[in-house]
């Protein structure tokens, strides 16, 4: 069976090296500071648009954290959108819980649903932020596709914080501020901006 950094790399999420991307690194290591600032402990991060690819940089950014906490940082895929989402749940020792746990590092684990169904998306949201949020010192999650099946307030209800990830050069600045007016003032945290 392939371990988790194969099914990732397979379905095109990457892992990135501390010399790949530095741009990204930067913005992550920026929003990690802002996190740590506002003592938030989980964010969601909520693609501008269906072009923005999340995953990747959400596991960027839970290395980000990782770095400079003591605890695990957990990376949610909320949706169950990753490709290899159906595998990782698959490939995680099966333990009872509505969200299969596939560790990348020592300190960084991906939590994906164990449940593929749209109407379950959102407990299994909950469970990972409530059974989780103890397991771990900080939470990301992806919010992808959330938004088309109504539930992105109701997520934004469950994190202490939510950003806008945007693309340099492709996202529009009406995409942008479409996305932040959907997201409740007292947890925006603004938009972080890469390249992919």
């Amino acid at each position: 069976m392939a371990g988790v950094h194969e099914l990732l790399r397979a379905a095109g999420i990457e892992l990135t090296a501390d010399d790949d991307r530095p741009a990204l690194r930067v913005e992550c290591a920026r929003l990690a500071r802002r996190m740590r600032e506002r003592m938030v402990r989980t964010i969601g991060l909520y693609p501008a648009d269906d072009t923005v690819a999340v995953p990747s940089i959400a596991i960027e950014l839970g290395r980000a954290l990782a770095d400079k906490s003591p605890g695990s940082v957990g990376v949610v895929d909320a949706h169950g959108s990753w490709a290899c989402a159906r595998a990782l749940a698959g490939a995680a020792p099966a333990d009872g819980t509505l969200v299969a746990t596939s560790w990348i590092t020592d300190n960084l684990a991906v939590l994906t649903p164990r449940i593929f169904d749209a109407g379950a998306m959102l407990g299994q949201l909950r469970a990972a932020v409530v059974e989780n949020g103890v397991a771990f010192s900080d939470l990301v999650v992806d919010l992808t596709g959330l938004d088309h099946l109504g539930d992105q307030l109701a997520a934004f209800e469950l994190l202490e914080a939510v950003a806008v990830v945007a693309r340099s050069g492709r996202t529009t600045t009406r995409q942008i501020q479409r996305r932040l007016r959907d997201i409740p003032e007292w947890s925006s945290l603004g938009v972080l901006l890469t390249g992919l």
